[in-house]
């Protein structure tokens, strides 16, 4: 049967009428349906991962030219859909502080913070050894922490700076990399030596 068949037959000009507005409001309610999920609700499928890190440092029983900084890394899967980190990136530069030039504030850049020495650059994979509590599953609201140990030299003039990049199975909206930055024992006593300058 044709669509003028189905509006014609045994119909009066009301009924027409009254079926050309049933399919026009079945039409329009589809689109709106569509419009309000495709602007508010689709956004919030999309997969986003939260990372958080943060850096504390300890002195070594009876050295204290040497301290412990322990790196704390979070991931959180903030979004309504799962997701699964892959793997888990660190890099990390020892640079020198930024010197003030005059008496002004300045902007400390990232750029400023990755011109020293590389002291640490690895991958962690789900198979790799060591791996990282940072890589697998996250259902939505999951999180997991992982520490990452290292000993520096105390050299509280240095900055330690970290980079985290996170690899997930699909591209996620937010946190894929992440940053910190510390001095190198900071809140500890000075070196030995170092102290009576």
């Amino acid at each position: 049967m044709s669509v003028s068949g189905f509006l014609t037959r045994n119909a009066t000009p009301i009924d027409t009428v009254s079926k050309v507005a049933q399919i026009l409001a079945l039409l329009l309610a589809g689109f709106w349906t569509y419009k309000t999920f495709y602007e508010s609700e689709r956004p919030g499928l999309e997969l986003r991962v939260n990372a958080i890190n943060s850096a504390s440092w300890s002195a070594l029983p009876g050295d204290p030219n040497t301290c412990e900084a322990t790196l704390n890394a979070m991931v959180e899967n903030t979004g309504k859909r799962a997701v699964d980190v892959t793997s888990v990136k660190i890099v990390g530069w020892l640079s020198d502080r930024v010197a003030l030039k005059g008496k002004s504030p300045i902007l400390v850049t990232r750029a400023d913070l990755t011109k020293g020495e590389k002291f640490f650059d690895q991958s962690f994979f789900k198979e790799s050894n060591p791996s990282s509590l940072l890589i697998g599953h996250f259902p939505p609201g999951a999180s997991r922490t992982d520490s990452f140990v290292w000993y520096f030299n105390n050299q509280q003039n240095k900055v330690a700076f970290w980079e985290l990049t996170y690899g997930t199975s699909k591209p996620t909206q937010f946190g894929s990399n992440t940053y910190f930055w510390d001095y190198v024992c900071r809140g500890l006593p000075e070196p030995e030596g170092k102290q009576a300058q």
